[in-house]
């Protein structure tokens, strides 16, 4: 099943308990590395390399519609 709407995705944290929304289309393998980009820097504190952000993404890759 193709979707081409944006969802959005909300990252809450102890430091933005209102969150932070990324929104991503889940069938878009750029949007989910953005997102892991995003999810890698923000828990991790820093902005990781490839392989750790790697992490994040196959995690979203089981949660998508790819």
């Amino acid at each position: 099943m193709i979707s081409n709407c944006r969802r959005p995705i909300t990252i809450l944290t102890a430091d933005r308990p209102n969150g932070r929304e990324h929104h991503v289309q889940p069938d878009c393998e750029e949007d989910l590395w953005s997102m892991a980009e995003r999810l890698q820097h923000h828990l991790e504190g820093s902005r990781g390399t490839n392989r750790d952000i790697n992490d994040y993404y196959r995690e979203l890759l089981r949660l998508s519609d790819l």
